[in-house]
């Protein structure tokens, strides 16, 4: 029964186009990130696609290893080399020429710079041209910087208790440095896409299940389940568990797919890198984990996210009868919070809405900012009180919906 609920939902018209829709945007997604890849040569002219990712790649790996003071030096003093060897070039310059030059001879280490720039400046700022205004003396600064910021930033913190900073204070200080630090292109392309993906596989799926519970209305086929035998509990809890596993399936293949693709194609190199190295994490995120270790949590974040959306979708198509209603609630409750979230200005409005299940699709804010909650002294991530909820709160809501299920009569 179980195979038959999944074919017959896959075997409709609108969900075959879903499913289309869906692999296209994996597909455009995968080839945008691909040929959107620059590299330029010494001579101004540029790269792109693949030529450009093995180019890149070679060059930027120069620069694998610790990232000592004296790594660090190196690139400031490489960098100033560049500029007293084009006396000419300044920041903005009209000479497209020239800039694409200077430009061809630093992009090997723009990660360093990246990090560089955000080391000699303060939080949430960023300056692509702070680089050039430093010696090569400032590179002992480079990690004190850091520690250094974080207390300017508390300090001028109202809205954190006592208990917030220390535990950030603590983080900072655990964190190992020197970092090691090696090519990390495919990490970084995965950090700044993969949450669009998961918000465009979260709506689809939820659009596609939203016609699992509704179409026996519209067909009139449920007063005929309603008289089988075990037609209100194992019906039921075939649609369930085949909305579940649609859901985990096309959500796995697809953010699956995807991040291997990526790999495969700009190298898993850089997998171990601090998420504080790549630029798209944040130099100033409290979290002491890898490149790795924040992708798998975002696909986890992801998967409950997806689940969730799908548990409601199958909740009020069951409660609505309407796939239309249930298409609209998903849809809206997907994107209407991020919306809104840029007309909050109450700290504690701003707090709920960071708890909202739309957020499980987009969690990298939370692992590249102070968002860490205190709970009665207990200093807790959204994003696992999130993950907790939610996955409890969509087992509830699939019971409730199997409990009423049962207890139907043909009226």
């Amino acid at each position: 029964m179980l195979y038959y609920e999944i074919k017959k939902l896959l075997s409709r018209t609108g969900s075959k186009i879903l499913l289309l829709l869906l692999g296209a945007i994996l597909i455009l997604t995968c080839f945008y990130n691909i040929q959107t890849v620059q590299y330029r040569n010494h001579d101004g002219s540029s790269v792109s696609g693949i030529v450009a990712i093995s180019k890149l790649k070679e060059s930027k790996s120069k620069w694998n290893g610790e990232l000592t003071t004296e790594q660090i030096r190196r690139v400031l003093q490489t960098n100033q080399n560049i500029l007293e060897d084009n006396p000419s070039y300044y920041p903005g310059t009209p000479d497209i020429t020239l800039s694409n030059k200077v430009y061809s001879l630093t992009q090997e280490f723009s990660d360093i710079r990246d990090m560089i720039n955000s080391s000699y400046n303060s939080f949430n700022s960023h300056d692509y041209y702070l680089i050039d205004s430093l010696s090569p003396e400032q590179s002992i600064a480079f990690y004190e910087n850091r520690s250094t910021e974080l207390e300017n930033y508390l300090a001028t913190n109202n809205d954190m208790t006592k208990a917030q900073k220390n535990f950030y204070r603590n983080q900072y200080s655990l964190n190992n440095t020197p970092w090691h630090y090696t090519y990390q292109e495919g990490w970084k392309i995965l950090a700044n896409s993969l949450s669009s993906l998961q918000i465009f596989c979260a709506i689809i799926i939820s659009l596609l299940l939203a016609s699992l519970f509704s179409y026996e209305d519209k067909t009139k086929a449920k007063t005929i389940l309603l008289t089988t035998y075990k037609g209100k509990t194992s019906a039921t809890l075939s649609k369930i568990f085949s909305g579940l596993i649609l859901s985990t399936v096309l959500y796995s293949l697809i953010i699956g797919t995807f991040i291997l693709t990526i790999l495969s194609i700009f190298g898993f190199d850089g997998a171990t890198n601090p998420i504080q190295a790549n630029f798209f994490f944040g130099w100033e995120s409290p979290w002491n984990i890898t490149n790795i270790q924040a992708i798998g949590l975002m696909f986890l974040c992801g998967l409950i996210g997806t689940l969730f959306f799908a548990g409601i979708t199958m909740f009020i198509s069951y409660k609505s009868k309407s796939t239309a209603i249930a298409s609209i609630v998903s849809f809206i409750l997907i994107l209407l919070p991020d919306w809104l979230s840029n007309f909050a200005s109450n700290q504690s409005l701003i707090t709920l809405i960071k708890l909202l299940p739309d957020q499980l699709l987009n969690s990298r804010p939370h692992l590249s900012n102070f968002t860490f909650l205190d709970i009665h002294s207990l200093i807790i991530s959204p994003l696992t009180i999130m993950n907790i909820a939610y996955f409890i709160l969509t087992i509830i809501l699939l019971s409730i919906l199997f409990f009423q299920s049962k207890n139907e009569y043909i009226k």
